[in-house]
């Protein structure tokens, strides 16, 4: 498990024993956002990505066997690469694979790659367009969806750099989005209260759905459902016709519904969610019948 902080801190931690194994330093502003990525040759190898306020990003390498013996690595087994082009703070990062897409503040994002050749991670593409701050991104090894300040989502080809879409209809920042191309749909949230549905192909409108009363700031797309947390503490969840299905969870957390859903994904039908309070909470998802 690695973790960042505002003092740039990178530190990485063993999840068993929850003993930290080594404090990586280097990044002079806020440590904001961090994955980790697997190198299969010679190695292999772990790296630890971690994007920051100072503009840059860092490739941290550990070898398999230094992460594998769960007791303090001293700093001479780690590797240190720093990733420079972005000229904003660096908030935002996916990774699949070898890849890692970064989105910055500097309303640019930038898809970066291992090459085994050289062993170190490059820049391959450039994906300009937003006109602001880039708020939110989704990556799945092909494809990125990015929201942004300007009330847009972009859909680029993640292989050549190309942006393929643009979607126009929130009417405030876009804070939130995913996709699933085999189902040709894809989701986004706004502070503007609504979560729209796009034709991935089309590129057209399939619907808006409301009910929150707060600013939405965070989404989880399914095959048979979207679900949306609010600033609020709200959950809610509907089809896609639009229907409003539930509000989530049925009975409670009552503490938790006090502060705002502020992340959410599920594991094995469990939709989990974690709130500004630092409270997380779990709900099992009844699967519908086929």
């Amino acid at each position: 498990l690695a973790s960042g902080s505002w003092n740039g801190e990178v530190r990485v931690w063993d999840t068993i024993t929850g003993q930290c194994l080594v404090t990586l330093l280097g990044h002079s502003n806020a440590a904001r956002c961090i994955r980790t990525l697997t190198v299969p040759e010679p190695g292999p190898t772990e790296l630890i990505i971690s994007g920051s306020s100072d503009h840059t990003l860092r490739a941290w390498s550990l070898s398999a066997a230094a992460s594998a013996l769960r007791a303090p690595i001293a700093l001479d087994d780690v590797a240190c690469e720093e990733l420079r082009g972005h000229t904003g703070y660096v908030l935002l990062l996916e990774v699949h694979g070898t890849t890692a897409v970064s989105g910055s503040t500097d309303g640019t994002l930038r898809v970066w790659r291992h090459l085994p050749q050289s062993g170190s991670m490059a820049c391959l593409h450039v994906l300009r367009g937003h006109q602001g701050q880039v708020y939110c991104l989704r990556f799945d090894g092909d494809y990125v969806a990015s929201g942004a300040h300007d009330c847009t989502v972009r859909f680029w080809d993640a292989r050549t750099g190309a942006l393929l879409r643009c979607f126009e209809g929130h009417s405030d920042i876009v804070v939130c989005v995913d996709f699933k191309p085999k189902l040709g749909r894809l989701v986004t949230a706004s502070n503007d209260r609504t979560v729209k549905i796009w034709d991935l192909v089309s590129g057209t409108l399939r619907g808006t759905v409301h009910g929150h009363e707060d600013k939405i700031c965070s989404l989880l797309y399914t095959e048979e459902s979207i679900v949306a947390g609010a600033h609020d503490g709200a959950l809610l969840e509907w089809n896609f016709a639009g229907v409003h299905k539930r509000s989530l969870p049925d009975t409670a957390v009552v503490a938790h519904a006090a502060a705002a859903a502020g992340y959410l994904d599920t594991l094995v039908n469990t939709l989990w969610w974690v709130g500004i309070s630092g409270l997380i909470a779990f709900l099992v998802m009844r699967r519908r019948r086929r």
